[in-house]
């Protein structure tokens, strides 16, 4: 009779024992504190392996770059005046192939509106909502606000990415020896291609022989010149006799690096380092400098008419003088009959050549 009520009071009318519930919720308990205890037991062996050092090699491992992008290192004149710098800058992209059920209304519109906050010509936009890639650049270089802008239109498919700005603060000043980049920041001319490699690797400026200052004040006077004589073009080179480093090379025309693609052909022509001069014409400076150096006077005329034949070649001018020049004239002439005539008169002096190393290293250096 007590077991028959015992049976009765254990289950329910379906025939359900609690007793068994209770004994398997105790069972799954304590497999699930089992396997806390198991994975608190593998973390604190984890974290007692996983010493400092460990963490200091990781540290080491992960890239410098990913935490902090490197800048093309700046270019500085002798003075540590800067040539060349690079600031960060944004571009703005689009993986245009998301919108590719588009259309031409709704193109039209999300292009003006995207043109508006960039501040771009909608139907350039329009073009490059077409082309339905996963990667295409909507504008280079952004301004924080129409990064503003454009974030604000809400376009999940538009993004931006951490860039570089070539900047030269001279403009035209260095033009044809600091080069320019690419869009992408590769050296494509001058000093930028040269040592391409060490400005974009390193951070220590790269130091030219150059001087700002004689830079600037080279150009002016070659401007003048041009000016004065009507030339098409001029070109100046000023070196430091002691040590032959080039501080200040000016070839004009020139150019502003800062909007390398709207340069004429004319003005990346660099006549210093391109153009082709006969020898004669330079040392008609010097024959007029040994010519003065014997106390000569500069207002003595000479016959540059006549063309002078000396053994089996005859001197002639390019152009037929119309009088006789005083030496003064036959240099800015650049006359090559006069120059000779005062050459011969002179004689062989060839210590004013010497000085200058014409005939071989032993020479006597000037200061």
């Amino acid at each position: 009779m007590l077991n028959d009520e015992k049976n009765t009071y254990n289950k329910n009318d379906t025939g359900f024992s609690f007793d068994i519930v209770k004994d398997r919720l105790a069972f799954i308990a304590i497999l699930i504190i089992c396997g806390y205890i198991v994975i608190l037991g593998r973390l604190v062996n984890v974290t007692l392996r996983y010493n400092q050092s460990d963490i200091e090699q990781e540290t080491k491992i992960q890239p410098q770059e990913d935490k902090e992008k490197k800048l093309r290192a700046d270019i500085i004149d002798k003075n540590g005046n800067i040539i060349a710098t690079s600031l960060p800058t944004v571009n703005v992209y689009a993986n245009t192939s998301y919108i590719y059920k588009r259309n031409e209304t709704e193109l039209k519109k999300l292009a003006k509106d995207i043109g508006v906050a960039l501040n771009i010509n909608d139907k350039e936009v329009l073009e490059k909502l077409k082309k339905r890639a996963d990667f295409i650049y909507l504008k280079r270089n952004i301004v924080p606000k129409e990064q503003y802008d454009a974030n604000k239109l809400g376009l999940p498919w538009i993004d931006f990415e951490e860039s570089e700005r070539r900047v030269y603060p001279g403009k035209n000043l260095f033009s044809h020896i600091v080069g320019a980049v690419d869009v992408d920041n590769n050296g494509i001319a001058g000093i930028e291609k040269e040592f391409d490699y060490y400005l974009k690797n390193e951070k220590k400026p790269l130091k030219l022989s150059l001087d700002v200052a004689l830079q600037d004040t080279v150009r002016r006077a070659l401007k003048k010149g041009i000016r004065e004589f009507k030339a098409k073009a001029g070109n100046a080179i000023l070196m430091d006799v002691i040590n032959g480093e080039i501080i200040s090379m000016v070839s004009l025309p020139d150019f502003d690096p800062n909007d390398y693609n709207n340069i004429k052909k004319n003005e990346l022509f660099n006549r210093n380092t391109l153009g082709v001069y006969e020898a004669g014409s330079i040392f008609k400076i010097f024959n007029t400098a040994m010519y003065l150096n014997q106390g000569k006077s500069i207002k003595k005329i000479y016959d540059t008419q006549t063309p002078i034949k000396i053994g089996k070649f005859t001197i002639r001018e390019y152009i037929r003088a119309k009088k006789d020049y005083d030496v003064s004239e036959i240099l800015i002439k650049s006359s090559n009959i006069g120059s000779a005539r005062m050459a011969l008169e002179i004689g062989g002096d060839k210590k004013i050549h010497e000085k200058f190393g014409f005939f071989g290293t032993n020479h006597h250096r000037t200061s």
